[in-house]
């Protein structure tokens, strides 16, 4: 079989996938889909990834989520203030998942928003909290 051949082979599976309804694209690649930045979550990491996340509060950077890696809920709780709009409540990841998208309160003050992740990622614990920064 010629190399193309393989290829366009590869090519018309995907698309018959698709219009039959058996593929869907992650949210962030659908046109219209919230769309931001994702904090990893990873087992035995020593931080969250990125450990401090820029959100915007005049621009369309002003998305965040989570994707919890590890085999365990993990709760994060804001140790200042809550950055986002809404009630103030933590938030719960369940394992090999994503939170929901939370937008950075326009109107807010405070630049930055420490948080704990419970349990911890690494046994050996964190060597300081994870920060959402609000930039102008």
């Amino acid at each position: 079989m010629k190399p193309w051949r393989y290829g366009l082979g590869v090519a018309i599976a995907v698309c018959a996938l698709i219009s039959a309804g058996c593929y869907t694209a992650p949210a962030n690649d659908r046109p219209g889909g919230e769309q931001g930045a994702v904090i990893q979550l990873n087992p035995g990491a020593v931080q969250a990834d990125p450990e401090d996340q820029h959100l915007s509060r005049s621009h369309n950077n002003n998305h965040v989520r989570w994707r919890n890696d590890t085999n365990s809920t993990l709760t994060l709780h804001f140790t200042a203030d809550n950055p986002f709009l809404g009630t103030a409540a933590d938030i719960a990841i369940p394992p090999h998942s994503f939170s929901a998208w939370y937008t950075i309160d326009p109107a807010g003050t405070t630049p930055h928003f420490p948080y704990h992740i419970t349990p911890p990622l690494s046994s050996t614990g964190p060597p300081g909290d994870p920060v959402i920064s609000g930039d102008p």
